[in-house]
């Protein structure tokens, strides 16, 4: 057997790894250590699984990880109740066999279910101890899974500004628009910017909350979090005193309040400018996410999906212009009836006036149902005047 490697060996001989042998002979150790006041108990008796778990010491060294006092404690807290219990220590092996074993095929159905790549270099051994069940031996990959979140959103960091604006200014809108109605202007208006948009805008993914970086932490700061972790492995190490690695803690602790204090100081500021900055901070502090609750539409029926909700405000703001106003057609507030009589008359839409409000457009508000962003509006304010002045007209 001296050409076969350790598995191999292992697999031969019908052994587990030393690893897994040294934890047998814990637990056994544990249980014939229990009245030499090695363990301390834990104090709460309203604890899952066995009723003698013990307690879980801190220390401030790795090395103390090694201890049997140490190492055998989380094991030793996962057996059941019947093992524990056991009024002998070869019942005790007994039924630590099977508390084992069953834990093994417990790992087993769950990688099995879980899927491929789990699960490397199985071997089937012999009996563990004097239990009849075999034992399986298997290495279990555990790589870093990253969440993708899969809503796309504009690049504008990539955005080419200049493209968008000679797609746009090829069209001919005064020929494209001639005799359409607004509608049909406003979606002529819409498929053309769209498809320029597609060609000038890159799309990326949205960033998760989990892959996002602290709204307080800058690079200089991160730096001095990464020189805080250095000489933390030093000190332990024992190659920096303590003084030195607490002097470090303090300056970082110093530096995160004033990074924290100047972050919520420039939110307060610029909260006229950037609403949606500020209440996403807000949001992102609360413990509890809370949607909206159920709406009751016009016609008295309750609304529960979030698309549904939406439309509940818009016909609610759509019913002033429908039939059913309290103000009907023939009247007029007492406010207007001293005005001229050509009120009700189409407004004149000038080049100017469009020119203005696109650019005191909040480009931090989101995008509505027709997929233009604002920010692509106030950035293309020159040559989106012309096509919508005349779709208004």
């Amino acid at each position: 057997m001296e050409h076969l490697s350790y598995e191999e060996r292992l697999r031969e001989l019908g052994l587990f790894s030393l690893e897994k042998r040294r934890l047998w002979g814990d637990l056994i150790g544990a249980y014939e250590k229990d009245g030499d006041k090695l363990f301390n108990r834990a104090c709460c008796n309203r604890t899952r699984g066995n009723g003698f778990k013990l307690k879980e010491g801190r220390f401030r060294l790795d090395r103390r990880k090694k201890f049997f006092t140490v190492r055998v404690v989380r094991h030793w807290n996962r057996l059941p109740r019947e093992v524990v219990d056991a009024p002998s220590l070869e019942t005790f092996k007994v039924r630590l066999d099977g508390a084992l074993s069953n834990l093994i095929e417990l790992k087993m159905s769950l990688l099995i279910a879980g899927g491929e790549g789990l699960v490397s270099h199985v071997m089937v051994g012999g009996c563990l101890g004097q239990s009849d069940h075999e034992m399986i031996d298997f290495l279990i990959l555990e790589g870093v899974r990253r969440g993708l979140c899969k809503t796309a959103t504009l690049d504008f960091q990539r955005a080419d500004f200049g493209l968008f604006r000679r797609l746009v200014d090829r069209v001919p809108w005064e020929a494209a628009l001639k005799g359409k109605g607004v509608q049909e202007g406003w979606t002529f208006f819409k498929e053309e910017v769209l498809k320029a948009q597609e060609r000038a805008v890159p799309m990326c993914r949205k960033t998760s909350w989990q892959g996002r970086r602290r709204a307080w932490l800058n690079r200089e700061l991160w730096l001095q979090l990464r020189k805080k972790r250095r000489v933390c492995n030093l000190w332990k190490k024992g190659q920096a005193s303590q003084e030195d690695y607490k002097g470090v803690v303090r300056l970082c602790r110093e530096k995160i309040r004033r990074a924290k204090a100047e972050l919520e100081l420039n939110l307060a500021t610029a909260v006229k400018d950037n609403k949606k900055y500020f209440f996403e901070y807000i949001s992102s502090k609360r413990r509890a996410k809370e949607n909206l609750q159920p709406l009751v539409d016009g016609g008295g029926n309750t609304v529960t999906k979030d698309e549904e909700k939406a439309e509940v405000p818009n016909a609610f703001f759509a019913s002033v212009f429908n039939s059913r106003a309290n103000c009907s057609l023939g009247t007029q507030p007492p406010e207007l009836e001293d005005r001229d009589g050509d009120q009700n008359g189409a407004p004149i839409i000038q080049g100017e006036m469009v020119s203005d409000l696109l650019h005191h457009l909040d480009i931090h508000k989101s995008m509505g149902p027709d997929e233009i962003h604002l920010r692509v509006l106030k950035e293309l304010e020159e040559v989106l005047t012309k096509p919508l002045s005349i779709i208004y007209q």
